[in-house]
């Protein structure tokens, strides 16, 4: 039986890989425009804006967006998310919640997403630690890094294969072959 330790890098590991999952469709639109897309990706709470305004409470998402940055050669994506697991019953019951954060690095003119450890900071002198109360982080004390979990570190186009065209009976058909 694994330990609540483990099932708890486990947690986070499978949170990293969804984010992976999640950003893929959005990965060309945050390269060329992160802002906007971000604003309107509804699983991403962009933090930023309490850094300036601690009256400012972001509003729910699965992922904290705490930086961004952009060169010519793509954007990065600094964010935090969490996870929680609970074990036993009764008597015996535990339940323990970790966060983590990382970077999610999206190449310019790549189809791919690379994931790097982050020290929960946007490298301007903002973070994590800036906004934790606000955002209910600091409930989970010291983030957790990436580098102790199992998670993919690339994520490439081999990763999404394309879904196999379907069509539906007496709908139209845009499958090669009709």
């Amino acid at each position: 039986m694994p330990s609540p330790e483990a099932e708890l890098e486990d947690a986070l590991a499978r949170s990293v890989d969804g984010a992976q999952d999640t950003f893929w469709p959005y990965r060309a639109d945050i390269v060329s425009d992160p802002e906007a897309t971000i604003a309107r990706i509804g699983f991403v709470s962009d933090v930023r804006p309490a850094y300036a305004d601690p009256a400012v409470v972001p509003a729910g998402g699965l992922y904290k967006l705490f930086g961004l940055a952009t060169s010519d050669d793509g954007t990065s994506l600094m964010l935090a998310t969490s996870a929680g697991v609970e074990t036993g019953g009764g008597l015996f019951y535990d339940q323990r919640s970790a966060a983590v954060c990382f970077e999610l690095r999206f190449p310019a003119g790549e189809r791919k997403i690379h994931t790097l450890a982050s020290d929960c900071t946007d490298g301007a002198g903002h973070g994590l630690a800036d906004v934790a109360d606000v955002i209910d982080y600091s409930r989970y004390g010291e983030p957790e890094s990436i580098d102790g979990l199992d998670v993919r570190r690339t994520v490439t186009a081999e990763d999404y294969p394309s879904l196999p065209c379907q069509c539906a009976s007496g709908g139209t058909c845009d499958c090669p072959g009709g």
